[in-house]
């Protein structure tokens, strides 16, 4: 007699019980909606690292955007000064006289040289290409 009454309480159980997929699929939404907060969350931090990159680099490109017309103007003032020297000739102290073809040369192989380094450093400071690092978190 005690079997019976324990049997029919656990059949009463039972059946009180919900249908073993209603949890699983509970579970399954919950466990979704946990990834796709945790994808949203490595969202967010990637931006925001990138932000940091970004201020980060803009100051840089600001300091050497200073630099580097610093470097122009000084360039700018020692090619004058050749010039001028080379124009006065040997009238003035401090100054001399060199042949047209090496002052072509000087002044063609330097301020090349130095358009060269200007170009290089204001592609690699100033590209357009961004790589923004949020598209490729899946």
């Amino acid at each position: 007699m005690k079997n019976d009454i324990n049997l029919e309480k656990l059949q009463s159980l039972v059946n009180e019980a919900p249908d073993a997929p209603q949890p699983i699929l509970q579970e399954k939404d919950y466990l979704n909606r946990e990834a796709s907060f945790k994808l949203e969350l490595a969202r967010v931090e990637s931006a925001v690292e990138y932000n940091k990159t970004l201020v980060q680099n803009n100051k840089e490109r600001k300091k050497y955007a200073f630099l580097i017309f610093t470097f122009t103007c000084i360039w700018t003032f020692f090619i004058f000064i050749i010039l001028f020297c080379q124009g006065f000739g040997d009238n003035k102290p401090f100054c001399f006289n060199l042949s047209d073809s090496i002052m072509i040369t000087l002044i063609t192989t330097t301020t090349v040289n130095f358009l060269g380094f200007f170009l290089l450093v204001t592609k690699y400071l100033f590209h357009a290409k961004s790589h923004y690092p949020i598209d490729k978190i899946q």
